[in-house]
């Protein structure tokens, strides 16, 4: 079924049994085996062809039974009582008000409104409740056993024949009303509130596409489900994304060409995974020149494709916001990609098992980066370019380089970090340094703790320039604290044990100064090796001869 307003295209999968599949339980089982599996059970009745009450009492039990016995539970079932001739039903007086509207004319329905129907469905309900042929043991049973129940009514012919004789006009009265709660207990729901007004819908692109047109705030709750993104979405205004929980509703781009991405908006987004499948290339989110505010979110499977890198979240242009309690992963590119002149604050959040960095910050952007976790990606933290970046209180375990890694021009503060890999199976990724400053950057390194590196627990290349105070660097496969190439460091109350080296310094870092308050103790070679002291200072040199430091330069 396509160009269903507010639902889009939908499948719709319809079983038809005999009533007499239901005089037994056992026949019930055997003619119906569908029927507990079914998310929605529609019962179709003419009431005036029951004997009595107690016997659509009797039904409804076999029902509930025959559900139990093929081990579901009819508390996670929907029921719809559709009742038949309601041509013939009019006649009673007793029907209620609204019933009687609706059996006289076709009623414009439409599923993004249910209101309507929702009234006809609780004062028919009531009416069953308070009839003489005492259906009420049929209605609270009903509403014990189900997860929902809902009441309608229908003619199909929309007149009695018994009055005007065989030849009639047929004039079908609301018979589309059993879909239309089809569609809504069936579907995954999704809510736009737009001040006052409500719609309710199942398709994402219809229900953004009022957020996109309207011009005064618009709030989205999409429900508990899955709901496929048919046709690329922008959003370009204010808009309130909420879910059900980042474990309970996904959005899904499993087309090719279809992109969700927001320009010059405003972004809350709360409780939901967004999830690209199938051949669509590019990121899950792509999020420009925009304000947001993302908490409790997921971003999983970006494809890339040449130089189009699939990333979880891409945040690009003058953005400027907060990610709370988000998760990255399984993206063939990175996790989390700032870029740009970006401002943003990264916290509590987790990036693992993407292709390329957990987080990756470049650009011009500036970041503050607190308590967030990156696990089995190819670089925990990446920054480049001129990146201006605040890495704190952050854990960097298990990547296949580095835990965290700093290139280019980028400069900041890295402080109180921790660098580790830790036990697993054979085969498992782990990191060769912990803490690798590289290129031109320019970083305090404070307080980290690299610990069980293939390689070095912190390195300085090319001609970085950092600042390494009061970190625990120890149990790496190489040094505690490398220096190397034309990198010029301070080394100072740095606790370097149970290394190869302690402290490492190649030759040609001229510019690099160890402190006297640095403790290497445990290690396999030497506590500190400081080439450039031997090539330029003989006095050190035979200083650091009686303390054992002298040897060939680590196989870094």
């Amino acid at each position: 079924m396509s160009g269903v307003p507010g639902v889009g295209t939908v499948h719709l999968l319809l079983y038809d049994i005999s009533g007499e599949a239901f005089d037994t339980t056992g026949q019930l089982g055997r003619h119906a085996f569908y029927v507990p599996r079914s998310e929605v059970i529609t019962l179709i009745l003419s009431l005036e062809d029951l004997k009595s009450g107690q016997e659509l009492a009797f039904l409804l039990a076999r029902l509930v039974e025959s559900i139990r016995l093929n081990g579901q539970t009819p508390d996670e079932t929907s029921l719809v009582v559709v009742l038949t001739k309601g041509d013939r039903l009019k006649a009673d007086v007793s029907l209620p008000k609204s019933a009687q509207h609706f059996l006289s004319k076709e009623v414009p329905t439409d599923p993004r409104n249910m209101e309507q129907l929702q009234i006809l469905s609780d004062d028919l309900e009531q009416w069953l409740t308070n009839h003489p042929e005492n259906y009420w043991n049929f209605v609270e049973n009903a509403k014990a056993d189900f997860a929902t129940v809902r009441y309608t009514a229908i003619s199909a012919i929309g007149s009695d024949p018994r009055k005007f004789g065989a030849q009639i006009e047929l004039n079908p009265r609301n018979v589309v009303s059993p879909l239309l709660w089809l569609f809504r207990l069936s579907l995954p729901t999704i809510t736009v509130r737009e001040e006052e007004r409500k719609y309710t819908f199942h398709d994402f692109f219809e229900a953004s596409r009022v957020a996109v047109t309207s011009s005064k705030q618009t709030e989205i709750e999409l429900g508990a489900g899955r709901f496929l993104l048919q046709q690329s979405v922008k959003f370009n205004k204010t808009v309130v994304l909420k879910g059900a929980g980042k474990d309970k509703t996904q959005l899904v781009v499993n087309k090719p060409n279809v992109r969700l991405s927001a320009a010059g908006a405003r972004l809350h987004a709360d409780g939901i995974s967004i999830v690209m499948e199938g051949s669509a290339v590019g990121s899950a989110l792509t999020i420009s020149g925009s304000r947001l505010e993302l908490t409790n979110c997921t971003f999983v499977g970006g494809i890339s494709a040449g130089r189009r890198r699939g990333n979880g979240l891409w945040i690009t242009g003058k953005s400027i916001g907060e990610i709370r309690k988000c998760s990255f992963y399984s993206n063939q590119g990175d996790g989390l990609a700032v870029s740009d002149t970006a401002q943003v604050d990264v916290q509590d959040c987790s990036a693992s098992r993407n292709q390329h960095a957990g987080f990756a910050f470049s650009g011009a952007a500036e970041i503050v980066s607190t308590r967030n976790l990156a696990f089995e990606n190819q670089a925990g933290f990446h920054l480049t370019d001129n990146v201006k970046a605040t890495i704190k209180n952050c854990k960097a375990f298990n990547n296949r380089q580095c835990g965290i890694v700093c290139l280019d021009d980028a400069t900041g503060v890295l402080e109180s970090n921790v660098c580790r890999n830790y036990g697993g199976q054979p085969g498992d990724p782990k990191q060769a340094i912990g803490i690798l400053l590289s290129g031109n950057s320019i970083f305090v390194v404070v307080e980290n703790q690299c610990t069980g590196q293939r390689k070095d627990g912190i390195a300085a290349v090319g001609k970085a320039k950092p600042e390494i105070r009061h970190n625990v660097s120890d149990g790496n496969a190489v040094c505690g604290i490398g220096v190397y190439e034309r990198a010029c460091a301070f080394l100072d109350e740095n606790n370097c044990s149970r290394n190869l080296y302690g402290i490492y310094v190649q030759s040609t870092a001229q510019g690099t100064k160890v402190g006297r308050k640095n403790k290497c103790f445990g290690n396999s070679r030497y506590p500190i090796q400081n080439l450039r002291a031997w090539a330029w200072k003989p006095i050190a040199f035979w200083a650091n001869l009686f303390n054992d430091s002298i040897g060939p330069n680590p196989p870094v």
